[in-house]
């Protein structure tokens, strides 16, 4: 929905004979569950020093272990706005945590060949 507002917008198509599959389709976004999806394999990539990027101010691993945590769970940040708690650093680190133990484990290297909803527990 929300992709579907910005294409028309971006180009101006208000109407509603404009079909918004075109308009995206001329536009050449990615969808915005692969995006999604980046972000969770760009967190992989950085955990496992695939990619040098300071991670110690927003990414700190936590220490203790729960039932249904994986073991490389990062410790969430606390947002008083929904502005922020939506931002790039809370929203990846609560999707990280809630993938599941075997997507996450150092085996697993090719993070970006699956669905963002298949992560989910």
């Amino acid at each position: 929905m929300v992709q579907r507002r910005a294409a028309r917008f971006a180009l101006q198509c208000y109407t509603k004979t404009d079909s918004v599959a075109a308009i995206l389709q001329e536009l050449q976004w990615e969808p915005l569950q692969n995006r999604r999806c980046s972000r969770l394999t760009m967190d992989y990539k950085t955990l496992h020093g695939e990619v040098d990027f300071p991670t110690e101010q927003h990414f700190k691993l936590t220490t203790k272990s729960k039932r249904r945590s994986h073991t490389n769970t990062f410790h969430g940040i606390r947002a008083r706005t929904n502005i922020y708690k939506n931002s790039y650093y809370p929203r990846t680190i609560n999707d990280w945590n809630s993938l599941r133990n075997d997507i996450v484990c150092p085996k697993f290297s090719n993070l970006s060949n699956h669905t963002y909803s298949q992560y989910h527990y």
